[in-house]
């Protein structure tokens, strides 16, 4: 799926006439966003839940946003320093984007070292030496 709203996708998607689908997936998003936020201003109004009901009530789903959804990458021990000096480039290449495009990106952290061997595929620079 496009984030952006560029020529290339308009005609692919007008080849393809999938239009109507995305219209229809739009409207269902939004028929459940304004079904949401409707249901937010009953519990705000409503006199006869207490405020513990409410707060409870209000509580949002952590599954839905964004934001707490991270990848934990783990490192593979084979690689040399100039395959990690490599990547380590290449991420802060690709951190030097747009606000808007740095917000699609997931975030990242390291984890635990990575129990996988090294692939048999692999060019000898890229591995490390073991003596």
């Amino acid at each position: 799926m496009t984030y952006f709203s560029t020529r290339k996708r308009r005609i692919k998607t007008a080849e393809s006439n999938s239009h109507k689908d995305l219209l229809m997936k739009q409207w269902r998003r939004q028929r459940k966003h304004n079904k949401l936020q409707s249901r937010k201003v009953a519990i705000k109004s409503a006199t006869s839940l207490s405020t513990k009901e409410k707060e409870k009530l209000n509580e949002e789903s952590g599954s839905d946003t964004e934001e707490r959804r991270m990848f934990v990458i783990d490192p593979l021990p084979c690689l040399s320093d100039e395959a990690k000096s490599h990547f380590q480039s290449r991420d802060r290449k690709s951190s030097r984007r747009t606000e808007r495009g740095a917000e699609m990106m997931t975030k990242r952290k390291e984890g635990m070292p990575s129990q996988r061997e090294a692939p048999e595929d692999c060019p000898e620079w890229a591995l490390c030496q073991e003596s």
